[in-house]
């Protein structure tokens, strides 16, 4: 559990490489408020270029990757 200010959040990611096809997946609209595909390099220029839009976790994820 952390805390901000007055917020208390638990944040918990799970990563699975599986051979499906882009279009079996199924994405409810209500629940995605917006979802894009990038390539690894295109990742990482947007996180070099504007790391702001980013949480602060992220630059632990990315580097545990190799993304930068």
């Amino acid at each position: 559990m952390k805390s901000i200010g007055d917020h208390q959040y638990f944040c918990q990611r799970f990563l699975l490489t599986i051979d499906k096809k882009l279009e079996e997946f199924i994405f409810s609209e209500k629940d995605i408020a917006a979802l894009q595909w990038i390539s690894k390099e295109e990742l990482a220029r947007q996180f070099m270029q504007t790391p702001e839009k980013f949480g602060p976790s992220n630059p632990k994820i990315l580097k545990l990757f190799g993304i930068i």
